[in-house]
């Protein structure tokens, strides 16, 4: 209650000096009774449990104090977490920050109610590759942060090159006339070059499990130096392969 603290002492101003816990005494300046506001001749900080000491002139006391509770608002992230290469929406991933956590639903859609603040929101799931982000939680509003996440066992996979066998094709000294792409993912578009630039072959592979091949038939191909282009979700690689008569 600031009108505790002037009793007409010293003017305008109450001239009093007042400590918080243990810091260093501080002169009143200025008090604002309409806001009750004091203006201090240096900073304090006031931390919970901490008392008021004070050093007054004139008839009253001059000190009175009130900790007034502060009502703050939560927050909320929301967002859908989806498969990193299918991009479907992936159910039970557990999302966490500030020791509060949620659960994505069949859809990947979450939400998660947070008081304002910074916090790192943990995304995991079993089988998938866990993930941290820093958020900022705004009092009275949505944050939106969608998430896609990597399969665990496409992990190693995709930390390999890709390969091309044979990268120089004799004609005459393979039982096939094909040249093999391996070790792709489940999606891969590989698309064929000449050096001038022509784009001669596009081959779209797709499959039920990483690690696998797609296979280019050459047998109406005309011999010479030809480009590979193998695009991905996670990677791109190029390179060179010849066709020898």
């Amino acid at each position: 209650n600031a009108n505790a603290f002037c009793d007409g002492y010293g003017g305008l101003f109450p001239g009093d000096v007042i400590r918080v816990g243990t810091q260093v005494p501080v002169t009143v300046l200025k008090v604002d009774y309409a806001n009750r506001q004091l203006t201090l001749s240096q900073p304090l900080t006031w931390n919970a449990q901490d008392g008021v000491s004070y050093f007054y002139m004139g008839a009253k006391p001059d000190i009175g104090a009130y900790e007034f509770g502060v009502t703050t608002t939560a927050g909320t992230i929301a967002g859908v977490v989806t498969d990193h290469e299918t991009g479907s929406g992936l159910a039970g991933v557990s999302l966490s920050a500030g020791g509060s956590g949620t659960s994505s639903d069949s859809a990947g859609g979450y939400r998660l109610t947070l008081p304002p603040g910074n916090y790192t929101l943990t995304c995991s799931r079993s089988g998938y590759v866990s993930q941290d982000k820093p958020i900022g939680i705004i009092s009275g509003e949505t944050v939106w942060l969608n998430w896609r996440m990597e399969s665990t066992a496409g992990t190693t996979h995709n930390s390999l090159n890709f390969t091309v066998s044979p990268s120089i094709y004799v004609r005459g000294k393979s039982p096939s006339e094909s040249i093999r792409f391996g070790n792709l993912p489940q999606e891969a578009t590989i698309r064929i070059f000449t050096l001038a630039g022509r784009m001669v072959t596009t081959l779209h592979h797709a499959a039920s499990s990483a690690g696998l091949s797609e296979d280019w038939d050459i047998r109406d191909m005309a011999s010479g130096i030809y480009i590979y282009l193998i695009s991905s979700a996670q990677k791109q690689q190029k390179g060179k392969l010849a066709i020898v008569k």
